[in-house]
């Protein structure tokens, strides 16, 4: 009797670009670093005021680490703002088609 097909996850069985076709984490550490510079920030300012690593930092905005929300609101603070102030600014994610409404 041939054994079950090993379970795998859906990230696993699909392309990277399919999953995760707007990078949010990108564009959030490219948003982060246009506004440290704007504000005249070195990353090591913005860390200490976000009460964050430096390192962190720099790789968010390399794109190499993704935020949490809760670091996400923290960098938020640092640069005057709200986390809704933040979302709001960064580039649109494309309408996601739904399913039908239940309702009559």
């Amino acid at each position: 009797m041939p054994s079950p097909p090993s379970a795998r996850p859906w990230s696993a069985t699909r392309p990277r670009d399919e999953r995760h076709p707007i990078d949010l984490s990108a564009q959030l550490g490219q948003f982060i670093k246009a506004m440290r510079a704007e504000q005249g920030l070195t990353q090591e300012e913005l860390a200490d005021r976000a009460q964050l690593d430096r390192v962190f930092i720099s790789m968010l905005e390399r794109g190499k680490r993704r935020a949490t929300l809760e670091s996400a609101q923290a960098l938020a603070r640092a640069l005057g703002m709200t986390f809704a102030e933040l979302a709001s600014r960064l580039p649109s994610v494309p309408e996601v088609a739904t399913a039908p409404s239940m309702d009559p």
